[in-house]
């Protein structure tokens, strides 16, 4: 849906319109960003160039920058407006500025084919900014559209949403210590015909939240029902242990996999990521290094005791920000 529409509002601006979108998408962004470049200084009055530049500029400030010009300039709501405010949305979260970040996302239509995804991330930048009570709402708020069938004939991918809504409903409650409400949601995910994310990190987030509880044999059991099932096991979220035969929790040692979530040359701006996701239940550090005399700080999250693992939890990292992470060994 988003490259039909993507390709019949270019029809209008450029008979090459399909080439820019082919150059984008193979990643050949310098190319396209240099031919609409000047394409638009000769046309300045076909804004929709604006937005294409936004795809194909090489830093995300720079994207921003045409995404909110091609805003200012758009005479009304379509949904070529609604996908530039996605894409700032998507920017400020991966800098964590979260307040700019829901202003974006809160403004795109919900009956827009971007409507249920400017939702969720709108309510994951509550989570993670731990207004949990407003977090909460708004992950409500997406499962009563999905249960009232509130998807107005757009993309098929609303179901989607609305189980990650589940999900992160649950370690929202978690989060906030309603441990009772957390395991309630978590079961609602406890169907194998869901995606392969969503049921794993359900059992996980069961057999941590039941070990808060001291229920010690329910962990035990949601553990190792997650271990027959996924055989390339994983640390459970908000978890730097795993349950052993006995229940009982035992430290992971030698931990070499780490995701690199942000690199910033102000160290203050790196301790508040890294805060955020400690406070969110995430081990992280940060480490230190220079490049051309400049000094840096890049915040990880991990660490886990094999590269599946690391792989498993960037995904899900990767889904909620919008963004692209790298793994480091240490």
């Amino acid at each position: 849906m988003r490259r039909v529409i993507l390709f019949v509002i270019l029809l209008t601006v450029s008979a090459w319109a399909d080439q820019i979108d082919d150059l984008i998408d193979d990643g050949r962004f310098h190319e396209a960003y240099n031919r609409l470049l000047s394409a638009y200084e000769k046309s300045p009055d076909k804004i929709e160039y604006l937005f294409l530049m936004g795809r194909s500029a090489l830093s995300g400030e720079s994207s921003a920058a045409f995404f909110k010009d091609y805003i200012n300039k758009a005479s009304n709501n379509s949904h070529l407006v609604n996908w530039a405010r996605l894409y700032l949305g998507k920017y400020y979260l991966a800098q964590n500025l979260y307040v700019a970040a829901r202003k974006h996302l809160e403004d795109i239509d919900d009956n827009s084919p971007f409507g249920m995804e400017a939702s969720y991330l709108a309510a994951r930048c509550y989570m993670l900014s731990t207004e949990y009570d407003r977090a909460a709402r708004a992950f409500k708020d997406i499962i009563n559209r999905y249960e009232n069938n509130d998807s107005n004939g757009y993309e098929n991918n609303q179901s989607n949403y609305y189980y990650w809504a589940v999900l992160n409903l649950a370690d929202t409650k978690y989060a906030s210590g309603d441990f009772e409400q957390a395991i309630r949601f978590y079961k609602q995910l406890l169907q194998p015909s869901l995606e392969k994310d969503v049921f794993a990190l359900a059992l996980l987030g069961l057999s941590e939240t039941s070990r808060k509880m001291n229920r010690r044999d329910d962990a035990n059991r949601y553990y190792h029902l997650y271990k027959e099932r996924y055989d390339s096991g994983i640390n459970p979220i908000a978890l730097e242990t795993e349950m052993t035969d006995s229940g009982q929790p035992s430290k992971i040692a030698d931990t070499k996999y780490y995701i690199q979530v942000g690199v910033f040359s102000d160290k203050a701006r790196a301790e508040k990521m890294s805060t955020l996701y400690k406070k969110n239940g995430y081990y992280a550090l940060i480490e230190n290094f220079a490049k051309e005399g400049q000094e840096f700080y890049r915040v990880l999250v991990g660490g886990y005791n094999s590269k599946q693992k690391a792989e498993f939890i960037k995904k899900r990292l990767e889904k909620a920000a919008g963004e692209r992470y790298l793994i480091l060994i240490r």
